[in-house]
């Protein structure tokens, strides 16, 4: 038997806590008999050595280091500074037990694989390093940006390449170095659409709907028409195609009717957004985008017919408004009923 833990603050007990984690779970207790610094002091249950005898051989393992405002009554660390020093340390214990055999880190799916074969073969655990994937909980120890890639450097595994990229994409709107980061995913062989579809999402948002920069008369940054890029589009279709090999989803159907629809390809668009809006599709987003193909197309009837359909769901969608569906009969002429 080889079970998992999913979330262990291993290092935060032998750093903070002062605890030889390679010792015997009453040694430990013994060292800690009377003191009073913390809460639990002399009530510890884990060991490496405990772990081996309850077949836990896998962790995901965490650097922790919270941060505490001055009116927060919370225990943590009194700055980012500090805390990002906390986790360093924390981090340096991991490589300590790497070098004594204690633990190994597991970076990649080849690696997983071999570290679980050999639990599952050795007839005798009890001197087996114990595996972890490293996880940096909590944004409090990222000073700056440049530290969340120093983070990331340490650590490239898929887990953390999709993290820094989503964080870099959504929360910085740097989507050029998250696209980057999520190629890098991509070559460390994810098994899960997530990450494909990550990658074909950013692309599609960069190449369709990211505005060109022109300079005007006084030198001054102005906004021009959106530029289509069509080798992201064409990138971003290889993919999602990839994606789709792991399963067929409402988000990957769209962001490809998406990828056609940018490329001028309004039939081939046409197909994925009509088989998104089959899909669980609560926002109506794909059927919306079904609306515009088929203006494209110039379906005026099938244009109609979607309105329609669009309006009974109006009042349940936060996505698609009255102002929304009032544009789609403008653009038909039908200003009355706009």
């Amino acid at each position: 038997m080889l079970l998992f833990d999913a979330h262990l603050d291993i290092s935060m007990n032998a750093v903070e806590y002062n605890r030889d984690l390679t010792k015997s779970l009453k040694e430990i207790r013994d060292r800690e008999a009377g003191k009073l610094d913390y809460l639990d002091r002399g009530k510890g249950i884990l060991t490496l050595d405990e772990m081996r005898k309850g077949q836990i051989g896998i962790c995901i393992a965490t650097q922790i280091g919270r941060y505490v405002a001055p009116d927060n009554a919370l225990p943590g660390w009194n700055s980012p500074e500090i805390a990002w020093a906390i986790t360093q340390a924390q981090l340096a214990w991991y490589r300590v037990m790497e070098d004594q055999g204690q633990m190994v880190q597991v970076t990649n799916s080849e690696e997983l694989n071999a570290h679980v074969q050999l639990w599952q073969t050795a007839e005798d655990t009890s001197e087996l390093p114990i595996g972890y994937i490293l996880s940096l909980e909590g944004a409090d120890s990222i000073i700056t940006l440049d530290y969340l890639e120093k983070a990331y450097a340490l650590s490239k595994t898929i887990k953390t390449t999709h993290n820094l990229s989503w964080y870099l994409f959504s929360e910085w709107g740097d989507s050029r170095r998250a696209i980057e980061i999520q190629r890098e995913c991509i070559r460390l062989n994810p098994r899960s659409d997530e990450s494909y579809f990550l990658l074909g999402y950013m692309l599609v948002e960069q190449a369709v709907f990211e505005p060109a920069m022109n300079d005007d008369a006084e030198g001054q940054d102005r906004r021009s028409a959106t530029v289509v890029n069509p080798e992201a589009l064409g990138e971003a279709i290889e993919i999602l195609n990839e994606a789709m090999k792991f399963k067929e989803s409402q988000a990957i159907v769209h962001s490809l009717g998406c990828a056609y629809f940018g490329l001028g390809e309004f039939e081939r668009a046409q197909k994925y957004f009509e088989r998104g809006s089959q899909l669980a599709d609560p926002e109506c987003i794909s059927l919306y985008n079904l609306a515009i193909t088929e203006l494209s197309l110039n379906n005026t009837d099938k244009v109609r017919g979607l309105i329609h359909k669009l309006s009974e769901y109006e009042e349940s969608t936060d996505s698609i408004d009255a102002f929304d569906i009032a544009a789609l009969h403008i653009t038909l002429a039908d200003y009355s009923e706009a």
